[in-house]
Order: C-alpha cells, then structure tokens, then sequence
C-alpha cells in the first residue's frame, strides 16, 4: 500500500506487486522525480484522452506562456543591439576626441609641465575610458617629436 501526501491529506493507493514494478518502470522511463508527478501525469494524460477540449485549452495556455516568454527574450535582444550600436558610437567618438585630447596634454605638458598635464590626463582619461598614462606617453612622445623637428 502506497501512502501520498498532498496539501496535508494523504491519500492511499492499493496496488499489487506487478502494478507497483510496473509504475516503478514507467515512472524511471519518463524520467519523474516521485510517485507524485508520475501519478499526477497519469490522472492528466488520463483526463485529456477523455476529455480533448480542456487538453486542448491547457495547451494553448502553454502556448501563449511561451509565446510571451519568446516575447520578452525578443524585448532583450533588441536591448542588446542598441546597447551595441550605441557602445560602437561612442567608440567611434572617443577615437574622434583621442587626438584632441592627447595636443590638449601636450600643450599643457610644454607650457605648464608635467604635473598640470597629469591633471588633464586623469579627465581625458575618463571621458576616454583610457588610462591617463597611456595619453600621458603619448603627449610626452608627441612633444618630443616637434622639439625633434
């Protein structure tokens, strides 16, 4: 005899041997986790043979879930191509102001010096998301190169 508990009442089931290795089998095949689900497939499986229109409603109630779930996953994939355009654009600006940036520290590392072209270099920096030593060697490298000619 088999005991199942459901919302606090239990429920009793009396099979025999062959019925409880055959339920077992099934049950293994189908791949359920418990008594319960499997039982639970069977009284369904079961209602919809006799009954086609309300299986029919449950799976077009399935089908819209997953339609909105298509939805929201379509919502999120337009997110991301914006999101990439946008990312492209602003690289495409950054590139556009990276030259600017990099005469505006060497200015300021020919007439105020190192420590004022720093400065500028930390806020070009940021706005470049590049760090302020890389613009740095490149301000120093640029000056170097017109004192060279």
């Amino acid at each position: 005899m088999k005991e199942k508990k459901k919302e606090g009442k239990v429920i009793s089931i009396n099979l025999d041997l062959k019925e409880l290795e055959l339920m077992e089998f099934d049950k293994s095949k189908e791949g359920f986790k418990n008594t319960s689900e499997y039982i639970g497939w069977l009284i369904r499986s079961r209602n919809y043979s006799t009954n086609p229109a309300e299986y029919l409603k449950s799976l077009d109630k399935e089908e819209q879930e997953h339609n909105e779930e298509i939805k929201k996953i379509r919502e999120k994939r337009k997110e991301a191509i914006r999101n990439l355009e946008l990312t492209k654009e602003i690289d495409i600006i950054k590139n556009k102001k990276r030259p600017e940036a990099i005469n505006i520290i060497k200015g300021k590392f020919i007439s105020e010096g190192i420590i004022s072209a720093e400065q500028y270099a930390k806020n070009w920096g940021i706005m470049l998301n590049c760090p302020p030593t890389e613009l740095i060697f490149e301000a120093v490298r640029a000056a170097q190169k017109d004192k060279i000619t």
